[in-house]
């Protein structure tokens, strides 16, 4: 498995979603020819979810391939990507998965799906807000 996270990366994920409105990117990096979530994966993507979304939160997910086979190949390997990573993200208000296909440059950094957040803010209810 190659899945690029660190110790610091995981020690500042809590407060990620304090700094800044948008929430990521963050990448999942997968093996060649692969679509299967480990268990890293799974915890690296729980620990976003428990500590940077609410589930009304937008979820964008991208993923990509690399380009070693042909194109039409690596566009349904990239969209089968996404969509693993989408079925971690269950009970959310708003999830959107798409392949973009093939990257050319490295083809480790290539194999992934990038995930990014933005939360849906709710009309508030306020009396004084209606009265400008």
């Amino acid at each position: 498995m190659h899945f690029k996270s660190s110790t610091y990366l995981l020690f500042i994920l809590p407060f990620l979603g304090f700094c800044q409105d948008q929430g990521g990117p963050w990448s999942l990096y997968f093996e060649n020819d692969s679509y299967r979530i480990t268990i890293s994966q799974k915890t690296f993507i729980d620990s976003i979810q428990e500590y940077s979304l609410q589930l009304t939160d937008s979820i964008v997910l991208k993923g990509y391939a690399s380009s070693p086979a042909d194109s039409t190949y690596n566009l349904k390997l990239s969209e089968r990507r996404a969509n693993s990573v989408k079925k971690q993200f269950q009970g959310y208000t708003t999830i959107i998965a798409n392949g973009f296909g093939e990257l050319e440059g490295d083809e480790d950094e290539n194999r992934r799906v990038d995930i990014m957040t933005w939360p849906v803010y709710q009309e508030k209810s306020d009396k004084r807000l209606r009265q400008n």
